[in-house]
This record gives structure tokens, sequence and C-alpha cells, in this order.
């Protein structure tokens, strides 16, 4: 039941769009090479907005199309989940996981709505399984394959190019991956460890040929009527989120 609700739901958002994603659909619907101009004056990466207008060109701009491309990325997130939780703790975590998000009142909005951030979703646990499949190789002494390393690579370089909080994602990722390499004695069992790095490490040089509307998107967009927030608003504004925020019941 939770599957088919929150299937259904997924593509049976009640309201028009809203201002952010009038946004998404205004800037995706001009000619492809004119996307990453406009994007100068919106503050984020362009991968969403190239996809999305790929998406309208077959499906068309109607709100329920739009935001369409989103709820099959959001069906797509929820047997990831299941993949990554299997692979965890077993398959009935997995299951128990899978139903979790299909009913998550967090992932219905974000998967019925035409913004980018369910792609980040998918993204992220594409992501995490295959650094786990390059990981694996550690028991084995056997060197990660050439093919999953191409893949990690693409894929830590899709995350920068759909949004810029992925940064810290993969700096983290990063920085685990680093420390677990020096406490790592055996060279052969830390050579996937420091290649698997290389690779998420390596996603950087998509963002390259982005780095100069990167640059003026800081100077120039983003929020600059918002105050830098203070470490302690974070923690409280962050715990009221996730208990509701403005809508506890």
């Amino acid at each position: 039941v939770s599957f088919v609700v929150g299937a259904v739901a997924r593509f049976t958002p009640a309201t028009p769009l809203w201002l952010d994603e009038a946004l998404s659909v205004n800037i995706a619907s001009a000619p492809l090479g004119e996307i990453d101009d406009l994007l100068r004056h919106d503050g984020h990466p362009p991968l969403y907005y190239w996809l999305l207008h790929l998406w309208m060109d077959v499906f068309g701009d109607g709100d329920v199309a739009v935001r369409a491309l989103s709820g099959v990325l959001g069906l797509l997130a929820v047997a990831l989940v299941y993949v990554v939780a299997r692979r965890l703790a077993g398959p009935t975590t997995g299951v128990l996981a899978a139903v979790v998000l299909a009913a998550s009142p967090y992932g219905i909005r974000y998967s019925a709505e035409a913004r980018m951030y369910e792609l980040v979703v998918v993204l992220v646990l594409v992501g995490w399984l295959l650094l786990q499949r390059s990981l694996d190789a550690v028991p084995t002494r056997r060197a990660p394959r050439a093919l999953v390393l191409a893949a990690l690579a693409v894929v830590s370089g899709a995350l920068l190019l759909t949004h810029y909080w992925s940064v810290f994602l993969l700096g983290a990722v990063l920085v685990v991956l680093a420390v677990t390499a020096w406490r790592t004695p055996d060279a052969e069992e830390r050579r996937p460890i420091v290649v698997s790095g290389v690779a998420v490490a390596a996603g950087g040089v998509f963002l390259l040929p982005w780095l100069s509307v990167m640059r003026y998107q800081m100077e120039h967009t983003g929020t600059p009527w918002a105050p830098a927030p203070r470490p302690t608003r974070i923690a409280s504004e962050s715990l009221a989120d996730f208990t509701g925020g403005g809508f506890p019941e």
C-alpha cells in the first residue's frame, strides 16, 4: 500500500508550479545553448536544466509533464534505497527502507517538484553503490575495475553539476577515504581506497568548464539579501524542519 500511495502521490501534486519550479521551466525552455548564460542569474549548476530541457522536448511543458521527471527519479530512488539497504543489512531492511522513502513526506515532495533535488538523491545513491563496489576490492586485494572507477568519477562530476552543496558531501567522502587509507598499513589493501578517492576527486574535472559561470554566480546571485546564519540557528532550524517545521501536524 505504501508503495502504491507513494508512487501515485509523486505524480499527482495538487498545487500549481511555485516560483522556483516556474523558474526551472522558464530556464529549461530556452534553447540548449542559452541555458548556461541564463543560469548566471539563477545560482545553480546546469545538469538538471539540461535534462529538463530534453524531457520537455519529448513530454511537453505542462505542470504534470515537467514534474514527472522528478517523479520518475523518485521511483528510481526508492528502488536504489532498497538495493543500498539490502547490501548493508539484508533484504528485510531493504524493504523497510524502501517503504520509509516511498511514504516519506520529504521523499514525495521532492519527487513531485520541478527542481533538481531528487536528481541529487539518485546520484548520491548510485555513487554509494559504485564506491562500495570499488572498495569491495579491499578484502580480496584486487584493484577496482577501471569501468567502476570511471563511472564513480562521472557520477561525482554529475553531482557537482547538479547542486553546489555536493562539494561538501564529496569533500567529506574524500576525508573519510584519506583517513581510512592512512590507517590501513597493508599497501595492497590501501591501493583500492586510494584509487577510489582519486576517482571521486577526478569528478571535479567536469566542473572546470563551469567555473567562470560559478564565479559570476557567487558574486552576483544566490541569496544576497540573506545574512550568513549563525551555527546555532542552523542547528535549531534543522531540528525544527525535521520535526515538521511550521506544520508539526
